[in-house]
């Protein structure tokens, strides 16, 4: 907060703060609003509360704070839902420097810790909360403690001077009514299949039970889920469903893909030395930055690609539409100087006109009319020795036009060589010693190439300068490479399909019962492929050696309407009881969908840029919600930790190498020539390993956060401790992108997502011009959103979801849940039966004690 916004706020505070009744507590949720980072709905603040660095402060929803509270939010306060904060509370984030010091107290700085107070707190009158406490959800406070830092457990007693906790015991939790369950043949793979299969459909009533097992007396229907043919003893008090084969079905059903893709290029770093020399690393790359992005390339780049293009000399119709994709590209990416550039015609010499021309006019930038009929009808001169080294491509289109032959490009590249060599000169001037048939000089310039000081080991791309970090990532590196590669005797280097991934997914074939449904009263069944596809979707298998690569189609291939289609059969099953479905929503009330902002820290951020982002936040999305993405050895990890903590913004890690260090942490996977990227399955089971936090899962959408379903080569398959989050929507697909031309390819996507209830992760660079972020939260409707961290989410899905965390129990004659642990705003719907749409209900759930839902009439 700008040292004016604090003005400002302290003037609103002294003119309304005081202000009795209602009317005044409504006028401060209201005008208090844009200096909090979060202003939840229905908060109230009593008179005389005072608060300092607003920013830094999250009151969420149904927070309430009586008369005279005092809040110091500079190192970050949390007040949780539902939370109760008594008259004369004092709650304090920074400390005074007390290390021993030649400073005065005056003289030093602050400490900074956050203070939590969670969902479902009540904190008494009088009450002094210091820097670093954190309350867990549901703790109770005694009036005039003092509580010092510490972690406090969920539904702790906190009282005394310091205060110190007393825990509640642990409830007796009475046996769940489940009232319909799954019968899997052996503990294992097939337990762990279908825990996963009811875990993200939030199905409360239903269990998993071995075969052979007692099943509880409130069992009414049971489905036996194992391999095709397989039929359990069936007792003959329960109602037994199996699952059937059924027909195949002429059309996917609707919301149900035809088809999982999962894209693998022929590049990446999956060799140390590639046969091909590098070639399909190469093309991939600099094919997929020429596509991804959406704003002008400069004209250097622009002109290096045109004469690129002429030495490669693609052939139009190749299977993977190399030469098409490039010239469309550049003609869509072209510098907004050129005023527009034209279509490539398809045919040879047509297309190399069309690239001549499109050289000439970015010559002629800038110059007059008379200046350019000049130009043209000058021979134009050789480039010295001084004008090469400056710009190494006017050297190749001097050979390419005739004016530079052997004689003259040995002696330079000579001098080249001894005086100051960059990854840009020595490509070019390799290229044109090949050009000229100077092998010597070309292979000269090949072996300084092949020192580690000029290559990382299975890098091809060389460096931009001796033992630089960096990437010389020009598209002259692939004419060099192909020229490389004739010289060795390979006439076709450029294969025809280099530019395609291959496609190692496939289709997706939905059979139907012969009702043409997926569940069949009559005949007690429900469809197998709505098994089978479940574990296709969640898991990827072993990716061959290549090169993952995101496409559209990962997107549109989601999970959600697998999720719809089991929760119908158990709708149908409970149904033929007569009884209800409940089923549970992931999100707290009264929020229908979540949304997650992701920012991968692959270059330097300054503090600046992450307050600017989260003012963002708090003006447009009322909350904290990003998650930031470091690389391990980032030294701004560490010195940005206490402002992210302050803003409340998650911080994890963004790995390069599917085997680094993650434990405890959110990842994201780097995408660059010098990464792993992500390795499907394999970088699962590495992060599961490593006790990561969190992971993401690419091959397409999934729904909502789930626990991972990793396949083993022992098991078959188990159900994993570590989370996987939804595929990402990309924001931009350059740091100079200045519109959402690339984000609205997958618009629909979104949009898709969030109405169905799911979470939508939107992944952007700190460094990309802020405005994009503030044009899509503004543009889209996002009133019935929840906005959290990704962390946030994934343990919001766990709380909810978990098995056994929240169960179905008989209170008092009727239907009720049971939870665990303090859940707020847990959203329940009710599935009568016959009914076209659902009850809700919202609840406050208390470990061990019921919460009645309906009578036993529903």
């Amino acid at each position: 907060m700008s040292s004016d916004d604090a003005e400002s706020f302290q003037a609103l505070q002294a003119r309304l703060g005081d202000l009795p009744g209602e009317a005044g507590a409504a006028r401060r949720r209201k005008e208090y609003a844009p200096f909090f980072l979060r202003m939840g709905r229905d908060v109230h603040i009593e008179e005389g509360c005072r608060f300092y660095h607003p920013d830094r402060i999250v009151l969420d929803d149904d927070a309430r704070l009586n008369i005279g509270a005092l809040v110091y939010g500079s190192g970050g306060v949390w007040i949780g839902r539902h939370a109760r904060i008594g008259p004369r509370c004092f709650i304090h984030s920074a400390n005074h420097d007390l290390v021993p010091s030649p400073l005065a107290f005056f003289e030093r700085g602050y400490q900074e810790e956050r203070v939590v107070i969670a969902d479902l707190c009540l904190v008494s009158a009088n009450v002094s909360i210091l820097p670093g406490a954190r309350l867990g959800p549901g703790t109770f406070v005694a009036a005039g403690a003092v509580v010092p830092r510490g972690d406090y457990a969920e539904g702790s007693r906190l009282s005394g001077l310091p205060a110190r906790a007393v825990s509640a015991p642990a409830p007796e939790l009475p046996e769940a009514a489940v009232e319909l369950a799954l019968v899997v043949p052996v503990e294992g793979p097939w337990r762990d299949m279908a825990t996963h299969l009811l875990l993200p459909l939030g199905l409360p009533q239903v269990g998993v039970f071995v075969s052979g097992a007692d099943l509880p007396a409130t069992v009414h229907t049971a489905l036996a889920v194992g391999p095709s043919g397989w039929s359990p003893p069936q007792p003959a008090a329960v109602t037994w469903w199996t699952l059937e084969q059924g027909e195949a079905a002429a059309a996917a059903p609707p919301g149900l893909p035809t088809h999982r893709p999962l894209p693998v290029a022929n590049a990446g770093r999956f060799q140390a030395e590639p046969a091909d020399g590098g070639i399909a690393q190469v093309a991939y790359w600099l094919l997929n930055r020429l596509e991804k992005g959406s704003d002008a390339i400069s004209m250097r780049d622009f002109r290096e690609w045109l004469t690129a293009l002429r030495i490669l000399e693609l052939p139009p119709g190749r299977p993977d539409r190399m030469r098409e994709r490039l010239a469309g590209a550049l003609a869509r990416r072209a510098p907004p100087e050129l005023r527009g550039v034209p279509p490539a015609p398809s045919d040879a010499q047509g297309f190399g006109t069309w690239l001549e021309r499109q050289a000439r006019s970015a010559d002629e930038v800038g110059l007059t009319w008379f200046e350019r009929r000049r130009q043209r009808r000058t021979v134009k001169p050789a480039p010295t020795l001084k004008e090469a080294l400056i710009d190494p491509e006017l050297l190749l289109r001097a050979v390419l036009d005739g004016t530079l032959g052997a004689a003259e490009v040995e002696p330079m590249a000579r001098k080249m060589l001894a005086a100051a060599p960059t990854g840009a000169r020595l490509v070019c001037f390799g290229i044109a010693a090949h050009r000229t048939g100077n092998a010597a000089c070309a292979a000269e310039v090949r072996e300084t190439l092949a020192q580690p000081a000029w290559r990382m080991p299975g890098v091809a791309f060389p460096r931009v300068l001796a033992d630089s970090e960096r990437l010389c990532q020009s598209p002259l590196v692939l004419a060099w490479l192909a020229l490389e590669a004739r010289a060795r005797g390979n006439t076709d280097p450029l294969e025809d399909d280099l530019a395609a991934p291959r496609d190692a997914g496939g289709p997706l074939a939905w059979s139907l019962l012969s009702n043409g449904e997926w569940a069949d009263d009559s005949r007690r069944a429900g469809a197998r492929s709505l098994l089978d596809h479940w574990t296709t979707l969640h898991s990827t298998g072993v990716l061959p050696p290549g090169r993952f690569t995101l496409s559209p189609e990962n997107h549109s291939t989601s999970t959600a309407g697998l999720e719809a289609a089991w929760v119908g059969v158990f709708r149908r099953m409970q149904a033929a009881a007569g009884r209800p479905l409940l089923r549970l929503r992931p999100w707290p009330a009264p929020y229908r969908s979540a949304l997650s902002v992701r920012f991968d820290v692959d270059r330097p951020v300054t503090a600046a840029v992450i307050s600017r982002i989260a003012q963002t936040q708090a003006l447009l999305a009322n909350a904290p919600c990003a998650s930031w993405y470091y690389f391990a050895a980032d030294p701004d990890r560490a010195r940005q930790r206490r402002q992210l903590d302050r803003h409340w913004q998650e911080q994890g890690l963004h790995v390069a190498l599917h085997d680094e260090e993650v434990t405890g942490a959110g990842v994201t996977h780097h995408s660059s020539p010098l990464a792993d990227y992500w390795l499907g399955d394999a970088s699962t089971r590495a992060l599961a390993a490593s006790g990561a936090g969190y992971g993401e899962f690419l091959a397409n959408r999934l729904h909502t956060p789930r626990p991972a379903w990793i396949p083993d080569a022992r098991d078959g398959a188990r159900l994993s401790g570590l989370w996987l989050v939804p595929l990402h929507f990309p924001l931009e697909g350059s740091v100079r992108d200045t519109g959402l031309d690339y984000f609205d390819r997958l618009r629909a996507e979104f949009r898709a997502a969030l109405d169905a209830g799911g979470h939508a992760i939107v992944a952007s660079h700190p460094d990309v011009d802020a405005a994009l972020l503030r044009r899509l939260l503004a543009r889209e409707d996002l009133g019935d959103t929840w906005f959290a961290t990704v962390g946030q989410a994934v343990a919001r899905c766990a709380a909810v979801l978990q098995e056994g965390n929240i169960r179905m129990v008989a209170s008092g004659g009727g239907i009720g849940l049971l939870s665990r642990s303090h859940l707020a705003d847990v959203a329940v719907e009710i599935w009568m039966p016959g009914a076209a749409s659902c009850e809700l209900h919202v609840v406050q759930l208390v470990p061990g004690q019921p919460r009645l839902l309906a009578s036993s009439s529903a």
